[in-house]
């Protein structure tokens, strides 16, 4: 998991951090934490996205692991059954 968590690092300096969408299973602990109803422990994982979070420019994250379909803001997407269409 070290290992992707670099790459993911290296990759996102290659473009100084600025990205459209972020497509993720889990979403980042703080996220989870005020906005979902199922609350898992925060991991590494959640921790890493915590730190892309506060470094990354973004226009929307899309992620399922919670098993809900809901609009958490303008940036953040809980998808589940729901499908919709990105426009690049």
């Amino acid at each position: 998991m070290d290992e992707e968590m670099e790459h993911g690092r290296m990759s996102l300096e290659k473009c100084n951090y600025n990205v459209d969408y972020i497509i993720t299973h889990c979403a980042p602990s703080k996220l989870i934490k005020n906005n979902i109803e199922r609350k898992d422990e925060p991991d590494r994982l959640t921790e890493y996205f915590d730190e892309l979070v506060a470094n990354i420019t973004f226009k929307k994250w899309f992620f399922g692991h919670y098993h809900e379909d809901k609009v958490i803001d303008e940036k953040f997407r809980l998808l589940y059954k729901d499908m919709i269409e990105i426009n690049t």
